[in-house]
């Protein structure tokens, strides 16, 4: 089977939701598991799918009172990138906005 626009979209939900309870499964395990889940709550509500360490910072700050359960952000970002929720990015022509990681 091939792997074309059109799988991709009628698998993802499929994905998502297998993919979430894998998640939810593993962040159960976790001392922090209310930080984690708290900061994952933060990234949906920053509806944006690329953002800067000081962009999100700042959104945090502006509504750290609805994020009680984040005792520290950046730790618990780090967090998520080695759970692999997070990725890095590269600025591309398609999307100018990201930085490029120096070397």
């Amino acid at each position: 089977m091939a792997f074309t626009e059109d799988s991709f979209t009628l698998y993802a939900p499929t994905y998502s939701a297998w993919f979430y309870r894998e998640l939810t499964n593993e962040i159960s395990i976790h001392d922090n598991q209310k930080s984690i889940s708290a900061c994952l709550m933060l990234i949906e509500n920053f509806k944006s799918r690329h953002f800067l360490l000081p962009e999100i910072e700042e959104f945090y700050l502006a509504r750290q009172e609805n994020y009680p359960d984040i005792d520290n952000l950046a730790e618990t970002l780090e967090h998520l990138y080695e759970l692999g929720v997070l990725g890095n990015s590269w600025k591309t022509p398609t999307n100018p906005r990201i930085k490029k990681k120096k070397n």
